[in-house]
């Protein structure tokens, strides 16, 4: 039987992901999962460098992981 497709938000979420990444939020606290985000995209900036050889997407991701850091110091607290 195939699987209906699942109702996505605005942001491409399906209720369950949304859910999810809030309960996550609530867990950790906002400020650890953007640093855990920040983190991530630096490891794919890596990762692309490295692998791909693509200067210009390491950049993107460089750049992502800077912009999710700084938001990560303004969400302390919360």
């Amino acid at each position: 039987m195939a699987q209906a497709n699942p109702i996505l938000n605005e942001y491409g979420f399906t209720e369950q992901e949304a859910y999810d990444l809030e309960g996550l939020i609530d867990r950790r606290g906002i400020e650890q999962v953007l640093q855990q985000i920040s983190d991530i995209c630096g490891l794919k900036a890596q990762h692309v460098a490295e692998n791909w050889q693509d200067a210009a997407m390491a950049r993107r991701w460089a750049t992502v992981e800077g912009a999710v850091g700084v938001a990560s110091t303004k969400a302390t607290g919360l």
